[in-house]
């Protein structure tokens, strides 16, 4: 008995073992779905089975929506003709799909009142079901815009013949891919906040600054709707360090040249940088995948002088100054001693093509003939003192 006793809580946790172990893995596929599905434009003439096909609209039947209300329609097109007149109004790919999926609003099974427009934010949610369900099958397939775009929703509805009371939200065009894009990683630390936007006070006696643990006495902003500095005159002068590398093996120097702005769509905001090729720091920032710029008062016009005008392989430069460096988590070099600090991933490094100087680039480089490098990083964090 006493053997039977040890023996059965033994079990019940072996069996909670696996349970959880089987749960983390099924975890993981389809965590593994959701971030290796890609756009597909382009697909073979193989056709999809029926039962695929059923099996993608019940999926996008299984999304949820407000009050459960399930407003939607969704129209199975798998005529050539039909797919044609489809690639017509503004979704090309159709025209040598083998499938598309419309997924519409009924309008006449919408809530009332300010939930009408949830059909929306419902018929998505099922267009994103459809889009996994398809990769998970092995299918390429790809989002095309129906609604608001009115133009283009009403040539859909005439295509398909829908009633007034049905509109086109977005098209699913779905085939067996013929390219194999690779997936993007699209993930911006930037663009999260955690219990209250922008990590605000969450309770009453929190101190109404909130400061960012990674950098003392700052705060996270976002650059798009948060940054206060005036993109012409923010590289003005010699109040900016520039730094790349990891804790042990680090450089910054002085710059005065510079862009703010956006590229490469996806609402980028971008920090372009120009380095010497014969500068010290412009060996750390080839071999960074990131780097820093700070933006500094007049106080430490002197440190920032000595950093623009000795070279780290004669020395240590910070340590020389006085100027304090921490390190961001992402092992990015951050100065304590600025006023605002930005974090770039690189995006692009190219030196510049003397074959494109116009009569100010030649006049600069005139007077001294090694080029700079280009650098551009998308800005993933930004901190304001």
């Amino acid at each position: 008995m006493k053997f039977r006793n040890l023996l059965f809580p033994m079990c019940v946790a072996g069996v909670a073992f696996l349970a959880s172990s089987c749960s983390e893995k099924k975890g993981d596929v389809v965590y593994d779905n959701i971030m290796t599905r890609t756009s597909v434009r382009a697909y073979t003439n193989e056709p999809i089975d029926a039962a695929v096909v059923s099996k993608l609209v019940k999926a996008g039947m299984a999304a949820p929506s407000a009050r459960n209300q399930q407003p939607w329609h969704f129209v199975v097109v798998d005529n050539k003709d039909i797919m044609k007149q489809l690639a017509e109004t503004g979704a090309s790919m159709a025209a040598e799909a083998p499938l598309a999926i419309v997924v519409c609003g009924n309008m006449q099974n919408t809530l009332d009142g300010v939930g009408k427009d949830y059909w929306i934010q419902d018929g998505s949610a099922a267009i994103e079901n459809i889009l996994l369900a398809a990769h998970a099958f092995g299918l390429g397939a790809v989002w095309t815009g129906g609604y608001p775009n009115v133009e283009r929703a009403n040539k859909v509805a005439n295509v398909l013949h829908l009633p007034e009371y049905i509109k086109p939200l977005g098209m699913i065009v779905i085939g067996h891919p013929a390219e194999n894009p690779n997936p993007k990683d699209k993930y911006t630390e930037a663009k999260v906040s955690y219990n209250l936007f922008d990590g605000a006070a969450v309770a009453a006696n929190t101190p109404a600054e909130v400061t960012d643990a990674e950098l003392p006495g700052f705060k996270k902003v976002d650059v798009r709707s948060q940054w206060k500095e005036n993109p012409f005159t923010f590289f003005d002068g010699d109040g900016l360090l520039l730094a790349a590398g990891k804790e042990g093996a680090m450089n910054a120097m002085t710059i005065g040249w510079g862009q703010m702005g956006a590229l490469w769509g996806m609402q980028r905001p971008v920090v372009t940088v120009y380095v010497r090729d014969s500068r010290y720091t412009d060996k750390f920032m080839k071999d960074s995948e990131y780097f820093t710029v700070s933006g500094f008062t007049n106080k430490y016009s002197d440190a920032l002088r000595y950093m623009g005008t000795k070279s780290g392989r004669d020395g240590d430069k910070v340590k020389a100054t006085g100027l304090n460096v921490t390190f961001s988590k992402l092992g990015n070099p951050l100065f304590s001693d600025a006023r605002v600090v930005l974090e770039c991933k690189k995006l692009y490094q190219a030196p510049l093509n003397p074959d494109g100087f116009g009569e100010v680039a030649k006049d600069v480089y005139a007077k001294d003939p090694s080029l700079h490098n280009v650098y551009v990083g998308e800005v993933v964090n930004a901190w304001v003192k």
